[in-house]
């Protein structure tokens, strides 16, 4: 799960007006909770119903953290469907991989989902909304799996609190106004992430960011997409994916699709690397001591029996 990230410091636009509240019971056990007008911190938790299937069928349901009727939002598109959501691949939330978080987005929906363990071993206990309450928000906890919704459009601020056993980390998501869409979409704070150690190379930076631009900065004139740029390299607002600008160093589209992870964007592992997963390729290891600071010494998914860096 190789991501971007982004942390800007813009202003934050004034919170979009409340409007209702919608409660429901998602497939699966757990609660659900959608923002009131009536109350910012109002909340409706439909009771955990007992189950004895099994931990796969109970995970798959719960990942998917939606209501069983689908809410009406004035001014949004239908809420995803798990069809919807199981057919797109990953959008960039730094911190997520070290988290074990999927991160989602369906037309302006954004889904980050966590469960199994994170990179210290925790597993997932609660998600809770701090700040940025409008009508479409959506959080659910249950059965070690926690998932938040919420509509990502320009002007939003958002803050929640996820939880595992052993640590909290807290997302925040945000899209100034009148600024372009970010290309990447939000942060969790103080989480492990490959952009704190690869953001000292420049030319990766520059790559990872000109390819950025085509999508986020595009319609702009060509000295704004150039001031984006240069703001993305300074501000380390992109994840540079070395092994995917390996593979494709003169095409941005099939450079992003490799860095969401895309099986049809394949990326050829650099010399002396081995692959991770999907598209992250690392340094052989026997542990965390073989590699650099920062870094995880992981089992790859091809050899069970071989190791490698995680991180590079």
């Amino acid at each position: 799960m190789t991501r971007t990230a982004l942390h800007p410091t813009y202003p934050i636009s004034a919170l979009l007006s409340l409007l209702a509240m919608v409660a429901c019971d998602p497939a699966g056990s757990g609660s659900g909770t959608v923002a009131s007008s009536t109350s910012a911190a109002a909340t409706a938790t439909a009771a955990p119903k007992a189950t004895a299937t099994a931990s796969a069928a109970t995970t798959a349901a719960a990942a998917s953290a939606m209501p069983s009727a689908t809410p009406t939002i004035p001014g949004r598109s239908p809420v995803p469907t798990s069809e919807e959501w199981d057919a797109v691949g990953e959008v960039t939330v730094k911190g997520s991989s070290a988290l074990n978080c999927e991160t989602k987005m369906v037309r302006e929906w954004l889904r980050v989902t966590c469960k199994g363990k994170n990179d210290t071993g925790g597993t997932p206990t609660w998600v809770s909304i701090l700040e940025g309450y409008q009508p479409g928000v959506f959080h659910y906890s249950s059965g070690r799996v926690t998932s938040l919704t919420i509509p990502f459009v320009a002007g939003v601020h958002f803050e929640g609190m996820f939880s595992w056993t052993d640590k909290a980390h807290k997302l925040v998501v945000d899209w100034p106004k009148g600024a372009p869409k970010p290309p990447i979409v939000g942060v969790f704070e103080g989480a492990a992430s490959p952009l704190d150690r690869t953001s000292a190379d420049p030319k990766l930076m520059e790559y990872a960011c000109k390819c950025a631009a085509e999508d986020a900065a595009a319609g702009l004139p060509q000295d704004e997409k150039e001031s984006f740029v240069a703001l993305c390299v300074k501000e380390a607002m992109a994840l540079p994916h070395p092994d995917c600008q390996f593979t494709y160093p003169n095409d941005c589209k099939r450079y992003e699709a490799c860095a969401m992870g895309e099986p049809g964007a394949p990326a050829r592992c650099r010399p002396g690397h081995i692959r991770v997963v999907l598209n992250v390729c690392g340094k052989p290891c026997k542990s965390d001591a073989d590699c650099p600071k920062g870094h995880t010494c992981l089992p790859t998914a091809a050899d069970e029996n071989a190791s490698a860096c995680f991180g590079m």
